[in-house]
């Protein structure tokens, strides 16, 4: 039979039994019988329907495949299973739910299996009565949805317990949502535990909140009642209380506590369920309660002593002795004991036990401070302890007295130690100490340090220095030398008064004293270095500019010049690195006029640096050493002179040949002559870098009166040499020239064109 395809129809379904319809019988050919009772649909209803088939459209009627049938087809949008959900209600833990049917209807022309199966599968809290089937067309199946009995402890989520249900015909699946959820109270007591603690006799009643806590999703009726010792009670003096406690709420209650005894004693409370409220978990545990009677009560003053000036003591002082007051105002006596925690090593306690009696006066315990030592950290807290006071009052903790000291003071030290050395400086002349002299103050009060020596006009200082606490400071010191002579002094330390006339206090010694030295000389220039050295430079090329600092260990100088000796001929430049002091620049970096001098103006102790930079090597060029040589030349106003030398040397291979030319004179040619003459020859290398010969030959070629034996990769150390032999055979009168040509390797440095060595030769 052609597969039906539905395009669309309306039907009207008339009633459903056991027994078919009027137009039709009960049970249809081809159905399963485990599908249960089938649904025919009454033919006889009024109803249009359109539908397909696979081969064309037919409207008006039943199918050709139909033909006779009194079963009208479904409408096409039926659905294969129906309802499209099951709520199976709240349910109360420990109960469980009546089972619900499915219907699964097979709406298509064809006979169908069908399959239904649990989202959850194993796991879900229902069963189905049959998960598979066949259904003829038109026919349905009824299908038991059995819940499972709800535990009597359960979560009370919504739908915690549901699942879903899927139904497949065919290729078409629709699904059934089963909907159910616990229904109960979830009872539990907050706090678990009622502690009131030590609670003195002479106080009154006391009194702790607690609360029973419902977590479910139904309200529960619940009674308390309260066992134990008679010094507990439920409010209104009671040992039983009703409560109602809200779902998801809390019902509030109290404890009292009057305590008639120094003892500790218990108490619980129970909870039961009152009436038929359902539960979705077990009755809590009985809430404990706990409380100690107190006939003492302790009172310490104060919590905290601060001794100094906000908890700082000078070193090497002593901070004045502090009382700390125990009081009872309880109703019987009690014994105590004072203990520190270092022990004795930064107070002493006086008296360390006693008793104090009910109603009694304070009793002074007495701390007093020992000295702070002379030097000593000034840590914060350094001399800090606790006092702890004990005593044997009922429920009593021990009480803790904080003892709060530091020490105050400055902790000074310089990072140079043993001389300070000026060297050697021009008389008249001041040079400020370029060795870093630091003071540092680790400790935490300000200090002014005052420095004193022997001869303040050959060295200054830079007194008063205020060096912060925790923080650095610098010392300056200068040298002026008055004549030619050696100077010695020692710079000593002392504190200056602070500003109220007071003294700065130390937790340290003060630095030694700083021995001073210096020499005074004649004023004079110096450089550094007193000569340049560039190198081999290439011919051709330039070498890398070099620096030089020229140095007045004199006076101030209003004016010096730098110039180069060989002037415009020179083969270098020299220009100040950055401006000089008083001198001009030019738009180029240069002073005004030529490269080969510079003026400007030195102060005292003043630098300059020079850059001389050479000029590229000629080309050819001279390989001799003092080719390129030069002077710079540093002249003040006052006459002070310093030469410094620079040095560089070409390098480069240089050609010559011995002997030149190479002159056979006058030989007699002809036939008559069978053996050649000879001359001996040498390619000499004069320069100051190796070369390569990658050829030496005769030119012309086509000359035959000269000879020579060809030569490759001839090799020419500086200063080699590479001897041949040349031949002469004329073979008719007059004269010949000839040449002897070299080729020089492409990575062979030259400082000259090589050329060709002339070779001559007359016949006869």
């Amino acid at each position: 039979m052609a597969r039906m395809r539905w395009l669309m129809g309306t039907l009207l379904v008339g009633s459903v039994g056991c027994s078919g319809s009027s137009g039709g019988s009960g049970a249809q050919p081809g159905v399963d019988a485990s599908t249960g009772p089938s649904v025919p649909f009454d033919a006889g209803q009024d109803a249009t329907t359109i539908f397909a088939t696979d081969a064309g459209v037919e409207a008006g009627g039943a199918s050709s495949s139909e033909a006779g049938d009194d079963a009208s087809p479904i409408d096409a949008g039926s659905s294969v299973v129906t309802p499209s959900s099951l709520d199976f209600g709240p349910v109360n833990c420990g109960s469980t739910a009546a089972a619900q049917t499915l219907t699964v209807v097979n709406p298509t022309s064809e006979t169908a299996t069908w399959t239904a199966s649990l989202g959850k599968g194993a796991t879900s809290a229902f069963q189905l009565s049959t998960t598979k089937g066949t259904l003829a067309p038109q026919q349905s199946a009824q299908v038991t949805v059995t819940p499972g009995a709800v535990p009597a402890t359960a979560s009370t989520s919504a739908n915690a317990f549901g699942d879903v249900v899927t139904v497949s015909l065919g290729d078409t699946s629709a699904t059934v949502t089963l909907t159910e959820t616990a229904q109960g109270a979830v009872l539990a007591f907050e706090p678990s535990i009622v502690a009131f603690g030590p609670t003195p006799l002479s106080a009154g009643p006391e009194n702790l909140f607690f609360a029973v806590q419902n977590s479910g999703n139904l309200a529960a009726n619940v009674t308390l009642t309260l066992t134990g010792d008679p010094s507990f009670s439920l409010p209104g003096a009671t040992t039983t209380q009703t409560l109602s406690a809200p779902s998801g709420n809390v019902a509030d209650s109290e404890i009292i506590y009057a305590p008639t005894t120094t003892t500790s004693v218990t108490g619980s409370i129970a909870l039961a369920l009152n009436g038929a409220s359902a539960l979705c978990g077990p009755l809590p545990s009985a809430l404990s309660v706990s409380g100690t009677g107190t006939n003492g009560q302790v009172a310490v003053n104060p919590p905290t002593i601060v001794f100094g000036t906000g908890g700082l003591v000078p070193c090497g002082t002593t901070a004045l002795p502090a009382p700390v007051m125990l009081s009872n105002t309880g109703s019987a006596p009690f014994n105590w004991t004072a203990e520190l925690a270092h022990g004795s090593s930064f107070y002493t306690v006086s008296p360390a036990s006693g008793t104090v009696g009910a109603g009694a006066s304070p009793t002074s315990i007495v701390v007093t401070p020992k000295t702070i030592p002379t030097t000593s950290a000034t840590t914060a807290g350094g001399y800090d302890d606790t006092l702890t006071i004990t005593t044997n009052a009922a429920g009593d903790v021990p009480h803790v007295v904080s003892l709060d000291e530091t020490a105050q003071g400055a902790i000074l030290t310089r990072s140079l130690n043993g001389t300070l050395s000026f060297g050697s400086l021009g008389v008249g002349a001041t040079v400020t100490n370029t060795t870093s002299i630091t003071f540092s103050n680790t400790g935490n009060v300000d200090a002014t340090l005052a420095f004193t020596n022997g001869n303040p006009t050959a060295f200054g200082q830079s007194s008063p220095l205020t060096v912060g606490a925790g923080t650095f400071a610098p010392e300056t010191l200068t040298f002026t030398p008055t004549a030619i002579a050696s100077y010695t002094d020692i710079e000593t330390v002392a504190l200056a008064p602070t500003e109220d006339g007071g003294t700065t206090p130390l937790c340290g010694a003060l630095p030694a004293s700083l021995g001073l030295s210096g020499t005074g000389v004649a004023a004079a220039l110096g450089a550094s270095p007193t000569s340049l050295n560039f190198g081999y430079i290439p011919c051709g090329q330039a070498g890398s500019p070099l620096i030089v600092t020229i140095t007045n260990n004199a006076a101030a100088t209003p004016m010096y010049t730098a110039s180069l000796l060989k002037g415009a001929g020179s083969y270098f430049t020299v220009v100040p690195t950055a401006s000089l002091d008083g001198g001009v620049l030019d738009a180029g970096g240069l002073p005004p006029g030529a490269d080969d001098s510079v003026t400007g103006s030195l102060a005292s102790e003043a630098t300059v640096q020079l850059t001389i930079t050479p000029k590229p090597l000629p080309m050819p060029g001279s390989t001799s050493t003092t080719a390129y040589t030069d002077t710079l030349q540093v002249v003040t106003q006052a006459g002070n002179i310093v030469d410094v030398a620079l040095n560089q040397v070409a390098l480069g291979a240089v050609f010559t040949y011995t002997p030149t030319p190479a002159a056979f004179g006058t030989l007699t040619s002809g036939a008559s002559v069978t053996t050649p003459y000879t001359l001996g020859f040498t390619i000499n290398n004069t320069g100051t870098s190796p070369a390569t010969l990658t050829a030496v030959a005769l030119t012309p070629a086509s000359s035959s009166a000269f000879g020579l034996t060809p030569a490759t990769n001839v090799s020419l150390p500086p200063s080699g040499a590479w001897p041949s032999t040349l031949t002469f055979l004329p073979p008719t009168t007059g004269p010949y020239t000839g040449a002897v040509m070299i080729t020089p390797s492409a990575d062979t440095l030259l400082c000259s064109v090589p050329v060709n060595l002339a070779v001559t030769g007359t016949g006869k």
